[in-house]
């Protein structure tokens, strides 16, 4: 009797965990590129023929505080650059505070979102530097400093605190507390500014090119922050942040960075290609890109990050569940430190995990906190890593 209920608790707990098969486990084993964190760029050869022809790899990550993710991440953008030659990097950080990339020895961390004022962000900042890549912004939210004293410079101080009336604005428009009318005429006060200073830009270098489009970003938030405090639709705001990241993407791919090769540095959610609930910049992206377009997600199973907020998080445990697999699970069922897996175009043998819903907790993917996905609907290629710990930041000056 004991065996026997022994045997019954460890058949239980074998259903909940949902393990993949041995045989989709030997095939993932066998068609994944094994990763390290201390191997040569040359660990990434086999993805050659699927990324050599592509414009754009829109590379995601599960968090933005793991120092694993930026590690390998770094490791790959060398390889992308040295040997495929993807020569522009393009931050989920603001397009009007990186401009700084531009100004002579400069390494604009703390221009970049600052959970990346790390280490590593800073070594992939020099790389770029050494070898001439291109850098840029694509957010429309403001990450740094810099942009008013770009603006006094061009502008010859017509307004030397619209910046900092710019960011109370913003505030203010956020704050479900401060009702419209007190902060409407004040919002298109700043708006009108801004126009002023658009309009008496002329843009020939690309510099100030970046810093038109700076401008307009600037405008364009204000507008769509406007209609959210009208109808408090946070969908609607996420969408309107996400397709103006993407038509940052088009015009920088368009108007500064034409016929070159582009590594897209952001979280999953926008690298994503489909969202069942919202609409998200990898889907602004797609059609304009299509084939050209290849999208990376980046999972992980246990460990320590630093959250957006700053406050560190440990990975939670794989879930149980009678029917749905735990990515976790799979990560975890791996021999390797870090894989990289390519999601065939179809579902074949032993790769139907890929094509089905497994569980996806300690990451964003919609506002409706859904926990699951079909990797295949999203992305092109996964990355996963067994264990992640937090990044070493840099001090403040």
């Amino acid at each position: 009797m004991m065996r026997l209920c022994l045997f019954l608790l460890l058949l239980s707990y074998s259903v909940l965990s949902q393990n993949v098969s041995k045989e989709e486990l030997g095939y993932l084993i066998n068609k994944s590129i094994p990763l390290s964190l201390n191997h040569p760029t040359e660990q990434w050869h086999k993805l050659d023929k699927s990324l050599n022809n592509k414009k754009m790899v829109l590379l995601g990550e599960c968090n933005h505080g793991s120092r694993e993710i930026f590690l390998l991440k770094n490791n790959f953008i060398q390889h992308l650059n040295k040997t495929l030659d993807y020569d522009v990097i393009l931050f989920e950080s603001g397009l009007a505070e990186m401009i700084d990339y531009y100004e002579d020895d400069n390494i604009p961390v703390k221009q970049l979102s600052h959970v990346w004022e790390t280490e590593a962000f800073e070594a992939l900042l020099k790389y770029a530097k050494d070898q001439n890549m291109e850098v840029a912004g694509f957010d429309v939210f403001v990450t740094g400093d810099s942009f008013q004293k770009r603006l006094d410079k061009i502008l010859d101080n017509l307004h030397p605190n619209i910046e900092k009336e710019y960011n109370l604005v913003l505030d203010s428009l956020k704050n479900r507390n401060v009702p419209l009318e007190h902060i409407a005429d004040k919002a298109n006060h700043i708006i009108n500014i801004y126009k002023t200073y658009s309009s008496a830009l002329l843009p020939k270098s690309k510099i100030e090119k970046l810093t038109k489009r700076g401008i307009e970003n600037r405008i364009a938030t204000l507008h769509y922050m406007l209609q959210y405090k009208k109808d408090t639709n946070f969908p609607k705001q996420l969408a309107a942040r996400d397709s103006l990241m993407a038509a940052n993407i088009n015009w920088l791919m368009t108007e500064i960075y034409p016929n070159k090769k582009a590594i897209v540095y952001t979280h999953n959610i926008h690298a994503s290609k489909y969202n069942k609930y919202e609409e998200m910049m990898g889907e602004w992206l797609k059609p304009k890109w299509g084939k050209d377009l290849y999208s990376i997600g980046t999972f992980v199973a246990s460990g320590r990050y630093a959250d957006y907020d700053g406050t560190i998080k440990t990975i939670s445990e794989p879930e149980k569940n009678d029917s749905l697999i735990d990515i976790k699970t799979i990560i975890h069922q791996l021999p390797m430190e870090a894989t990289f897996i390519e999601i065939p175009d179809k579902a074949c043998k032993n790769t139907g995990w890929l094509f089905e819903e497994v569980i996806m907790n300690d990451t964003f993917i919609d506002l409706k906190k859904t926990n699951t996905m079909t990797l295949s609907q999203h992305y092109d290629g996964l990355i996963f890593i067994k264990q992640v710990s937090i990044p070493k930041f840099l001090k403040n000056d």
